[in-house]
């Protein structure tokens, strides 16, 4: 699951990311969002759900929606509570990664050592994309 950095990054700032866009591509990997990072994109953004779909489609391939659950929720709100270092929407993210069992991809430190703290496989960009041209990253497949 991409952090709405990253995609945010792809809107005003479209050379800054191509290589990770080419490492996911070269995974075959499945770029994930949920309702959090879709909707703090169109905050920081202004554009449309479907707006942000299409323009992750164009860089990559059609995404993955997770929808937030209960059991996200509860999670969500847990982790909050646990790590008071997370921004706001961050707890939410995570939850929905660790629950769909994909890979965080960020460029925050501390969002970073929260996924790990979770257990979740968390990644920097440019560790995601060595990783990715080493062959280590494997293609994630949802439920």
């Amino acid at each position: 699951m991409a952090d709405s950095n990253v995609i945010i990054d792809e809107y005003w700032e479209p050379a800054k990311n191509v290589d990770f866009w080419k490492a996911v591509r070269k995974s075959e990997a499945d770029i994930a969002v949920d309702d959090t990072v879709l909707s703090e994109v169109r905050r920081k953004t202004g554009s449309t759900k479907d707006a942000i779909i299409e323009k992750i489609t164009r860089s990559f391939k059609r995404p993955v929606i997770i929808d937030d659950c209960q059991e996200v929720n509860e999670d969500a709100r847990r982790m909050n509570e646990r790590y008071c270092y997370l921004h706001n929407g961050d707890d939410k993210i995570l939850a929905a990664t660790k629950k769909a069992g994909a890979i965080l991809v960020s460029n925050d430190r501390k969002f970073l050592v929260s996924g790990t703290l979770e257990g979740v496989q968390c990644y920097s960009v440019k560790i995601f994309v060595k990783k990715c041209i080493l062959g280590v990253v494997k293609k994630w497949r949802s439920s």
